[in-house]
């Protein structure tokens, strides 16, 4: 099989270091071109960790849960589409066998749209879901075992399943980026082989691989942890967060979140990065599990729409601003 040399970039924060020894900004604060605007929690979604956003609807899945949730742009519910047919009756999965899906790709063929909902790999079996959702039949998805191909994947890394945490999807020029949290890395793929290869065809999956280095925080390293498109420009924005956890299993403190955007026909450039912040510039300490771009307001800034998973049954729903000069770079 073809391999790529892995590319290496450093995303470096002059004034995230000043601010973090609290030379310049004070305790908490941070300059920022990603703030929160508003938030809602909600109990009726749990554990919000993927999130689309196509035709005026928002899609959002919860990684121990069963079902794919429908919202409007405001966060109205407005429906659910059972994803996995064995828990029609169960709101939440017990962790141990949750399928741990994570992020949402909006994929368009033949005329057809559909949504890719990965789980993240991070367990064997259990965790290596994937459900293809065509949005005009939301009541009947096509389910996959990713063992196989998380297996290909791995071999042709070199790694073990230990390091493996899918938590960003997108599809781009008909290419599959996958952002894996634990190492972050960037998997980028033909869509057209991936599908193939789920069908159990003897097709080769040429993968090319992109290492991104992100900030280090009080020793702990931020981690990719949702990706969306821009639509109709070679941007890709992702989110990271800093979480002190020892593996992919357990949760741990939330030391922050950063927004960041990279350049899709060359994701080692990444463009733009921001801690989110509040408007005054005091860190918002979540972790922003998934995002999706909304739309550009008359200023030039951007409106993102992304979820937080609160790790007790609830979700948070938030709307942030990205400064023009963030997307402009």
């Amino acid at each position: 099989m073809r391999r790529y040399s892995r590319k290496r970039v450093t995303v470096i924060l002059l004034y995230a270091i000043i601010c973090v020894l609290g030379v310049a900004c004070g305790p908490g604060r941070q300059e920022s071109e990603v703030f929160l605007e508003s938030s809602l929690v909600t109990d009726t979604i749990p554990s919000a960790s993927g999130m689309a956003y196509v035709n005026d609807t928002v899609y959002v899945v919860g990684d121990d849960s069963p079902f794919l949730f429908l919202l409007s742009p405001d966060f109205t519910p407005i429906g659910k589409h059972l994803l996995l047919q064995g828990y029609p009756d169960k709101l939440r999965i017990p962790k141990k066998i949750k399928p741990d899906f994570e992020c949402i790709a909006e994929w368009s063929r033949d005329g057809q749209t559909s949504l890719l909902v990965f789980g993240s790999g991070s367990k064997a079996e259990t965790r290596d879901s994937l459900a293809v959702v065509h949005l005009s039949h939301l009541d009947n998805p096509e389910t996959y075992s990713l063992t196989k191909f998380y297996e290909y994947l791995l071999d042709d890394i070199g790694e073990g399943r230990d390091m493996l945490n899918i938590e960003g999807a997108v599809v781009h020029n008909d290419s599959l980026h996958l952002f894996n949290r634990a190492n972050n890395q960037i998997y980028i793929f033909e869509m057209e082989s991936f599908y193939a290869f789920l069908q159990g065809t003897d097709t080769v999956v040429d993968i090319h691989t992109v290492q991104v280095t992100l900030p280090e925080v009080r020793g702990v390293q931020a981690g990719f942890s949702g990706a969306a498109v821009i639509p109709e420009i070679d941007y890709i924005l992702f989110s990271a967060s800093l979480e002190a956890a020892d593996d992919w299993i357990a949760d741990g403190a939330v030391l922050g979140s950063y927004v960041g955007m990279l350049n899709a026909q060359k994701p080692e450039e990444v463009i733009s990065l921001s801690p989110v912040t509040d408007k005054d510039g005091r860190i918002y300490y979540d972790k922003v599990e998934s995002l999706a771009f909304h739309d550009y307001l008359d200023t030039g800034d951007g409106k993102v729409l992304a979820v937080v998973d609160n790790d007790d049954g609830t979700s948070k729903f938030l709307e942030l601003l990205i400064k023009e000069g963030f997307l402009n770079k």
